[in-house]
């Protein structure tokens, strides 16, 4: 392999890198902002709820399914934040947590 090639094909794996860091800033920086918002809006108690339950969810020890059913408890009546929490979901949660949240 030629020395261009070689130094196009870094550029690309760098730029690649460069956008997959500015992707995982942006999602973190929603993360602190939904997380800011619902400890402003909810109870302390419904907040701390919250907070273990995403905590157990990332540890693996607790299911998707359980992870939008405890939302779906803790978020409503609240619009902005239940919209906020979609954005970390897969489609398919979404439309779990829409049915939840309307009952």
């Amino acid at each position: 392999m030629s020395l261009v090639i070689c130094l196009a094909q870094d550029f690309v794996d760098s730029e690649k890198r460069a956008q997959e860091y500015r992707k995982k800033q942006v999602l973190l920086k929603k993360s602190f902002d939904f997380l800011k918002k619902a400890q402003e809006t909810l109870d302390h108690k419904k907040f701390i709820k919250l907070i273990k339950t995403l905590v157990e969810f990332d540890k693996g020890s607790l299911e998707v399914t359980s992870l939008v059913q405890t939302a779906s408890e803790l978020l409503p009546p609240h619009v902005h934040l239940l919209d906020g929490f979609k954005d970390f979901l897969p489609d398919k949660a979404k439309v779990m947590l829409n049915k939840l949240a309307t009952r």
